[in-house]
């Protein structure tokens, strides 16, 4: 706020005002501006509190608009910073600080943002076994790759189970591919199939599985709706050969595919199919 003063005088019986406003608002005057910004993200029920300078608080307790209540001098200097953070998030300003000011600033950003946190999806750490269900009441054997798709569904290679796992977001696991306890090498539809000892997993873009069934020495494809075909390597033929596919590979375990290009580690080696189909 820039305080304007003005002068007035008599002169030949009028009443004559001359404005000082330059004075005041230059060397010399009183002048203050206001601080303030935008505040996004804040989780309903939450608190952030913020400071300027270090020592002006403001205590926000929903996103929008803000101003500090304590302006600063013409020419002075602010710097916003969180005092306090919400719980469960974080909070970080952009555009906080800034020095010889002239003007009443409302461009301080304030973005708070979700704290990632490590939480139970599925099975019970120490209680092996073979159980679809719910959260804790899933059971897994030495699981060991998992992959993620677009939805949020994880797969999971359950290595001892010599089965493939899906479990949806909210914790649901079923059985995707295989027959706990029953290992080989069989194509086909669900329950049907066989592996042995998978233990890794990928999904591309079509929802398509990739699972290095490492004692089997093969890599197995399953399609959304269950269907398993064997695309690298031959069951219980263990080497390297290269060229057209099948293919010979030895024990694969990481898989993962981008677009065409399928990569997997081999024994002591990384192996790559090109222009798969």
């Amino acid at each position: 706020m820039c305080v304007t003063h003005t002068l007035k005088r008599l002169v030949g019986g009028l009443v004559m005002a001359a404005g000082l406003g330059a004075w005041a608002c230059g060397s010399g005057g009183t002048s203050s501006y206001t601080i303030g910004g935008t505040l996004s993200g804040l989780a309903s029920g939450q608190q952030v509190t913020l400071l300027d300078n270090g020592s002006d608080t403001l205590t926000l307790s929903a996103s929008g608009s803000f101003t500090f209540t304590t302006p600063v001098t013409a020419n002075g200097a602010y710097s916003v910073t969180v005092g306090a953070q919400p719980t469960g998030q974080t909070c970080t300003v952009n555009s906080g600080s800034g020095s010889g000011v002239t003007a009443s600033v409302t461009t301080v950003g304030v973005t708070c943002v979700d704290n990632p946190i490590l939480a139970l999806l599925a099975g019970s750490s120490g209680g092996s076994g073979s159980a679809d269900g719910t959260g804790a009441a899933a059971r897994f054997s030495s699981p060991s790759g998992v992959a993620v798709d677009s939805a949020g569904t994880v797969y999971v290679a359950d290595t001892g189970n010599s089965t493939i796992r899906k479990i949806t977001a909210g914790g649901v696991v079923t059985t995707l591919a295989g027959t706990a306890g029953a290992t080989g090498s069989a194509d086909g539809t669900g329950a049907a199939t066989r592996f042995y000892f998978p233990q890794g997993v990928a999904v591309d873009s079509a929802g398509n599985l990739y699972v290095a069934d490492t004692s089997n020495s093969t890599i197995r494809k399953i399609t959304p709706t269950g269907v398993v075909t064997t695309v690298v390597g031959s069951a219980f033929v263990v080497g390297f050969e290269s060229g057209d596919l099948p293919g010979i590979i030895r024990y694969p375990y990481g898989v993962a595919i981008s677009g065409s290009t399928l990569a997997f580690s081999s024994y002591d080696a990384i192996l790559v199919v090109t222009k798969l189909r």
